[in-house]
């Protein structure tokens, strides 16, 4: 799996257009150093990540968020179901499935 930092990268420079040696150069980095980056060869420090993503003409924001853990919830929830619960709910499903495709029976 590569890198986020590498990832980041590759998508803005190709998101951008431009050639490696360009970006680097709007980034005031070697080119040498944006493939190591890249490649997941070396690891850029936010700022220089930053700087290279702002010389592609990117942005990169986060921000905190609480946990959604309703997965968690549905999947406890369905641990507690009994076998003959979970077959009738799969055969409901399939049923709608099969009528938002085909359409209800007449």
């Amino acid at each position: 799996m590569r890198p986020l930092a590498s990832s980041l990268i590759i998508d803005a420079r190709e998101r951008s257009g431009l050639p490696r040696r360009e970006l680097a150069r709007r980034a005031r980095t070697s080119a040498s150093a944006l493939i190591e980056y890249e490649r997941g060869v070396r690891h850029p420090s936010m700022p220089t990540l930053l700087k290279i993503l702002r010389a592609a003409g990117f942005d990169l924001r986060t921000r905190l968020a609480p946990i959604d853990n309703h997965d968690d919830v549905l999947e406890t929830w369905r641990n507690s179901l009994s076998a003959a619960a979970i077959q009738r709910m799969e055969a409901d499903r399939a049923k709608l499935l099969k009528e938002a495709i085909v359409g209800p029976k007449p």
